[in-house]
């Protein structure tokens, strides 16, 4: 007997909210960048007749209440790009709107980031605010169909990964946020889990480390109140996350031998990504 839809929609394993310390975690997908050595924005590349980022919003639908995806200023998602997101994350994830949660991260005074009158947009305050890669969060970004996300921007293009972490950061919802870079196209959500749990020890980042010693800043947990040292990282110059892992204090997880963490930076790696999801069937 062939199954109906919500036979398998019931055969589904129940998916559980990410918690830190009993608090809901918020999700930030790094979907920007030039993609300089791919030759193509990563998150429009077609993955199983979905995009690499449907594909990741596949596999965290029911994890989070709490979803930002940032780009870089001036990017869009096209139309492609399904008109919200797959169908089991459009349930999962209906009820969230762009614009600035009733709780958001907002600081006033010069350069501050506050609500605009009469709206739910951010504003900004200061041209010197743009120099730090601060968030600006959108409530309806023209040209875009993605209501059940919210989308976020670096306030300067080219800043690197940091200033998109920062900017979801600083719109997220939750204290604490899990971060994936939308070039890991297998999301284990038990791992983040885990990292999630270590944050509840009092941890302001908790990123993985592997046996080499390499870190994986791109697939970590961050708490909201790294925030100003991003800024002032940012202000000096420096782009790359791993400076701040000595400024927090931070939970260096070792990451063991991981199989399933794969990142897709050239055409070469996506191919052979491509290849291996045939093998898996």
């Amino acid at each position: 007997m062939k199954k109906t839809r919500m036979d398998r929609e019931r055969a589904k394993p129940e998916r559980r909210l990410l918690l830190c310390a009993g608090r809901p975690v918020s999700l930030i997908i790094l979907a920007g960048g030039r993609s300089r050595r791919m030759g193509r924005s990563k998150a429009l590349l077609p993955v199983s007749g979905k995009t690499l980022l449907e594909h990741i919003l596949a596999q965290v639908e029911g994890y989070f209440d709490d979803i930002l995806v940032s780009l870089s200023p001036g990017q869009r998602l096209t139309p492609g790009l399904a008109s919200s997101c797959p169908a089991g994350a459009a349930r999962s994830l209906r009820g969230l709107k762009y614009g600035v949660p009733k709780s958001g991260f907002h600081r006033r005074g010069k350069g501050s980031l506050c609500r605009a009158p009469g709206g739910g947009h951010l504003e900004r305050r200061s041209a010197d605010k743009r120099k730090t890669g601060a968030a600006v969060a959108e409530e309806r970004p023209p040209g875009e169909r993605l209501p059940t996300l919210r989308i976020v921007r670096d306030a300067v293009r080219g800043q690197g990964p940091m200033a998109g972490v920062l900017a979801g950061l600083s719109a997220a919802r939750h204290n604490v946020c899990a971060v994936v870079a939308c070039d890991i196209p297998d999301v284990r959500v038990e791992f983040l889990r885990r990292l999630a749990r270590i944050a509840g020890d009092g941890y302001d980042a908790v990123v993985p480390v592997s046996t080499e010693g390499l870190a994986e800043p791109l697939l970590a947990i961050y708490r909201r109140t790294t925030a100003p040292k991003m800024e002032k990282l940012l202000a000096s110059g420096r782009r790359s996350l791993l400076p701040l892992l000595d400024k927090v204090k931070t939970c260096r997880f070792p990451l063991g031998d991981p199989f399933w963490l794969k990142n897709l930076n050239t055409p070469g790696e996506y191919r052979a990504y491509l290849e291996a999801m045939k093998e898996r069937g």
